[in-house]
């Protein structure tokens, strides 16, 4: 039973980077594709909140699994010894850092988007 509750937890955890990628965005750039509607500085806030949320949002966290499950699996079959454990944690920790500081850069991008549409009267 150990087994296959072993099993079924790690395919859920090896297929969960494409439930993320399931949420893709239509298009990057949302105008232009109607000669009658030409891109305004709204559509450039847009086209980089979805390059956003692409970059960040799907391929950082299909990585971000990836990286925790391989931290994980090395310092779970370690054995003892230290040189992997240490490997193991180094991996966990510089993951966990890169998720913070990839969020972080998301909230100044979003941060800076907001005030440039602030200044210029239109929404982003």
């Amino acid at each position: 039973m150990k087994k296959i509750s072993l099993i079924v937890f790690s395919s859920l955890l090896l297929l969960s980077p494409f439930f993320v990628l399931a949420a893709v965005p239509q298009g990057v750039v949302t105008c232009g594709a109607d000669p009658s509607t030409p891109c305004q500085f709204s559509d450039l806030c847009l086209t980089a909140k979805n390059i956003m949320a692409i970059v960040i949002n799907q391929v950082g966290s299909a990585l971000a699994i990836l990286l925790l499950t391989i931290g994980g699996l090395t310092l779970l079959f370690s054995g003892g010894n230290p040189n992997m454990k240490s490997l193991g944690k180094k991996i966990l920790v510089t993951t966990i850092i890169g998720l913070a500081l990839a969020f972080g850069a998301e909230l100044i991008i979003s941060f800076i988007l907001t005030s440039l549409g602030s200044m210029y009267g239109i929404g982003c």
